[in-house]
Formats: structure tokens, sequence, C-alpha cells
């Protein structure tokens, strides 16, 4: 049986915790995985967000709240803190999700989900061309280039695309 939550330092020797993520991401394991670093650059923490990490907390962070990132994590919820998001993200309050359509936006959830083009299309009964197709529009739309920073930016606007679907 897998465990609920997973704590993990960004910076293990031989697999780092990001390569942990990915692995339990693809491996669809159902352990959500907090990663826990003295310092966290954007690009870590953007790709911890894509690769399906379920929170981030600082080791400067008082130990209450590791603990209320675990519970939240074991809850099925996620924990990104704000000043964290926000530095990384700086740029996102210029591309309002809006802009989206309802489908362009369950695709953006499903990045952030973590889950492949492949596994997109299968649950949307799309082929994974016409997911790519989207993914096109999507980029061209929130002028970002990957899938990386569109998962950040769709966590981060979770709130906003959950209202408008």
């Amino acid at each position: 049986m897998a465990p609920t939550v997973a704590v993990l330092d960004i910076f293990m020797p031989g697999l780092n915790g990001l390569d942990v993520v990915a692995g339990v991401s693809a491996e669809r394991c159902p352990t959500g995985v907090v990663l826990l670093s003295a310092t966290a650059s954007q690009e870590q923490l953007l790709t911890a967000i894509a690769g399906g990490a379920k929170g981030i907390v600082l080791k400067d962070a008082a130990l209450p709240e590791l603990v209320q990132c675990v519970r939240c994590v074991a809850a099925g919820g996620e924990w990104w803190p704000s000043n964290l998001i926000n530095t990384a993200l700086v740029r996102e309050a210029h591309y309002p999700v809006e802009l989206l359509t309802n489908r362009e936006q369950q695709i953006a959830q499903m990045v952030a989900g973590g889950l492949s083009n492949k596994e997109i299309g299968r649950q949307l009964d799309l082929s994974e061309g016409t997911v790519k197709v989207h993914l096109h529009n999507i980029y061209r739309k929130l002028k970002v280039n990957n899938r990386t920073t569109l998962a950040a930016m769709a966590i981060t606007q979770r709130q906003n695309l959950q209202q408008h679907l």
C-alpha cells in the first residue's frame, strides 16, 4: 500500500525530489508528494508543480506549517505558499484564464494535474493531435511556451478555472 503523503528534499543524493515527483506522477501513484527545500528557485517550483507535486515547504518555515501542509495534502489538497507562487508567476496576472474556452480550461487543469496529452485525450475522448492543437492555442493565448509554466498558471488560477467550468 502506498503512503498517503511523502515529504522529500528537493536535493537528495542520487535521485532528487523533482525526479521522484515525476516518477510518482508517471506511475499514477496516489501518494501526494510534498517537497522540502532550503531554497526553491522559480524553475524548481514550476518543475515541481508541472511534475505533480502537491506542495512545497521551505526548511526555514515553522514546524506547524509543515504539519498543516501534510494534513492538507493528505486530505487531497495542495499547499503552495503564495509568496513563492507569486514570485514565480509575476507575469501570470497579465494573461487571465478567461481568454480560454471551456475545453482549453479543462485541458489546462489536466496539465496541472500531471496528465500527458495521451491521458488527456483518453479522458476527454479526443485524439492526441487534437489535444496538441488545444495546447498550442492555450500557449498562444496565455503567451507561455511550455507546459511547466501552463501547469503553474493553472494551479494558481484553479479557483478561476473552476468557476468558469
